[in-house]
Order: C-alpha cells, then structure tokens, then sequence
C-alpha cells in the first residue's frame, strides 16, 4: 500500500484531473434515443453498477463494484 499511496501522491500540479471515474452501460435496443439511453445508463449506476477509476498522473486504473464496495482489479500502467 506504500508503493501505491507513494505513486498518488507524486503528483506535479497542473491543468490535468486527479481522477476520471467511468461508467459502462450497453443497451441492444434500437428504439432508444440518446437521452432514453442516458437515463437507463443512470439507474444501473444507481443500483450498484461497475465502473472503472483512474489516477490520470500515475496511470493506474481500477476497476470498482459500487454494489459489493470492493475493487475488482488493479492496472498497472506501463
């Protein structure tokens, strides 16, 4: 956990984010419009959906169950 909270907080300040969190939905409905889309997209993230969180400067990437709390994975970047 050392070598981790080292790499986070090695930051150099500039313009770019801290973090980007990122949802994933998939919908195979053709009917859908962008904004019906959107909101199916929201509700899964309300119950609990993955998403993966990343460290823009150090590069490490996680992947997140908000359902059962825990990470999933850990990319290391190369």
């Amino acid at each position: 956990m050392t070598e981790l909270q080292d790499k986070l907080d090695g930051d150099v300040p500039d313009d770019v984010p801290h973090w980007i969190v990122k949802f994933h939905s998939e919908f195979d409905e053709r009917q859908l419009t962008p904004l019906d889309a959107a909101k199916r997209a929201y509700r899964d993230i309300l119950q609990g959906h993955s998403c993966l969180v990343i460290h823009v400067r150090s590069g490490l990437t996680w992947s997140v169950s908000l359902e059962r709390q825990e990470v999933i994975e850990v990319e290391i970047a190369k």
